[in-house]
């Protein structure tokens, strides 16, 4: 999608001509350009230095309300996994205005991205050590609420699951852990609902 000029016309409404398995279709094309590496072009249309707020073109906005529709409320409490460097601590005291780590507990925000996430604590660990210069890695443990917007991506061997852009969370415990070769690692608990 990046870069492409692509103004699909794909709003709520049903456009001219789009029956509703085709937008279905449409909305999981999304879904899979997600999944295979498309994320940060997708979250950088929503806010290109994930910063100001809303600024899309309006072909943009019709994307990302499709990819909205692949999203089906959980149906019970989870526990999925993120695992990033320090960028995500950075992310999240910006977002709830915290001076540290250990401020963030009890603050909450409305993230506008979408999150992919890991069912599997292991596979989403590999991500926070992705790079080896990085001093602080973090790991968020989210407690999805029944009902939060998700989809599972099935087939992939991340075990990804992906949290819908707009939902509220709710940091309630941050962990620090230092190593013996200095290395920080961050945990954060979040609730997450819609």
């Amino acid at each position: 999608m990046k870069g492409s000029g692509n103004t699909r016309s794909s709003s709520s409404r049903q456009p001219r001509g789009m029956s509703p398995a085709q937008r279905q279709e449409e909305a999981l094309k999304l879904y899979d350009h997600w999944i295979r590496g498309g994320s940060v072009d997708i979250n950088a249309q929503i806010d290109p230095d994930f910063a100001r707020g809303y600024n899309v073109a309006d072909g943009v906005k019709r994307d990302l309300d499709l990819l909205d529709t692949v999203f089906e409320p959980a149906k019970s409490d989870l526990t999925l996994y993120k695992g990033a460097n320090e960028d995500i601590t950075n992310y999240l005291m910006k977002q709830t205005g915290a001076k540290s780590p250990q401020d963030l507990v009890g603050k909450t925000y409305v993230d506008k991205f979408y999150s992919s996430t890991s069912d599997n604590y292991r596979a989403a660990e590999d991500y926070a050590y992705l790079d080896e210069d990085n001093y602080v890695s973090s790991m968020i443990h989210f407690n999805i609420k029944k009902g939060t917007p998700i989809k599972r991506a099935v087939g992939y061997t991340d075990q990804e699951t992906t949290i819908r852009r707009n939902v509220k969370y709710k940091i309630t415990r941050v962990r620090v852990e230092e190593a013996d070769d200095g290395q920080i690692f961050h945990h954060f608990y979040i609730d997450v609902s819609k």
